[in-house]
């Protein structure tokens, strides 16, 4: 049922349309739907290179080494392409003087605390080359050969591969209003995804919800006063979501608002005074649809 109310029973009006936030940007994400398989041999927008890392501390000078690297566990059908990185740096720090460790060209530090002093050498003290010798299931041998004449050196390098893994994929949905971006500036609203939704029903709630919160829209308040019976019964009648037709002659104002905030019942000289705060009502909330599955006809659902 919907209460009339028209200027000639209002005392007091304020129409506002700076009250309600606007939202012009509304997106949702669920929860994990599936597991796809990315395979190395799909197509090249799905291709993601990974790497392994293998590390050695301590190579004698002119000598070699054989490191394996391991991908990772939960990769398989991998495809090894080659070393994309290294780093090789002198194990040998002690021992030096200050003045020898920058004569090399490296870095003094001393710690203080009892603690001795040492020299970060360069790593261009420590030349290094690197080749991939044997390729496996899951790992990769790299030979590393120590080119430095003098020190001992440390080593780090990845090797690159592709391989099929497991991707997490989520639903993602939007829906944007590129009109009240342009006058408003962007607002997004994070909305939940609702347990049971199934995509195409949460694209209609989020499309609702923009179509709902993109544009500003009239918040009335007005004041009544009980002058007559019919009055005083119409202002006690009005409660919270309760539809009002507001007819206004001067302000060119015929339409459904909401009652959306009852400030409250006072006697002014003898007279009931009602004050309520009213929203406009949008277009897609003039109806209510509900979908009913004909397969539960037959059923008794509305059995006490």
């Amino acid at each position: 049922m919907t209460t009339a109310i028209d200027d000639t029973e209002v005392v007091g009006f304020t129409l506002d349309y700076g009250e309600r936030e606007i939202y012009n940007d509304i997106r949702t994400e669920c929860d994990v739907t599936e597991i796809l398989e990315v395979r190395p041999d799909a197509t090249p927008e799905l291709f993601e290179t990974f790497t392994a890392q293998g590390d050695y501390w301590g190579i004698p000078p002119g000598a070699t080494m054989d490191i394996t690297a391991y991908a990772a566990s939960e990769h398989s059908e991998i495809t090894w392409l080659r070393v994309v990185d290294f780093y090789s740096n002198p194990v040998t720090q002690f021992g030096f003087t200050q003045e020898e460790c920058e004569g090399l060209g490296g870095t003094w530090r001393d710690p203080g605390m009892g603690m001795a002093p040492f020299c970060l050498l360069p790593s261009s003290l420590a030349p290094a080359s690197y080749r991939i010798i044997s390729r496996g299931t899951n790992s990769c041998t790299v030979r590393v050969t120590n080119e430095s004449s003098i020190y001992d050196i440390s080593v780090v390098f990845l090797v690159a591969y592709q391989a099929l893994t497991p991707e997490k994929r989520y639903i993602k949905l939007r829906s944007v209003n590129e009109t009240s971006i342009a006058k408003y500036g962007r607002r997004v609203m994070d909305l939940r995804w609702y347990v049971g939704q199934t995509p195409n029903q949460m694209q209609s709630i989020i499309d609702g919800k923009c179509d709902k919160y993109s544009e500003p829209y009239p918040v009335v308040n007005v004041v009544m006063l009980g002058k007559t019976d019919a009055l005083v019964t119409k202002i006690l009648g009005l409660k919270i979501d309760d539809k009002v037709t507001l007819t206004h002659t001067r302000l060119n104002i015929d339409d459904d608002f909401w009652v959306s905030n009852v400030s409250g019942f006072h006697d002014v000289n003898g007279l009931l005074e009602g004050i309520f705060d009213l929203e406009n009502v949008k277009p897609e909330e003039e109806y209510i649809y509900i979908q009913w599955d004909d397969t539960k006809w037959d059923e008794a659902v509305w059995a006490p």
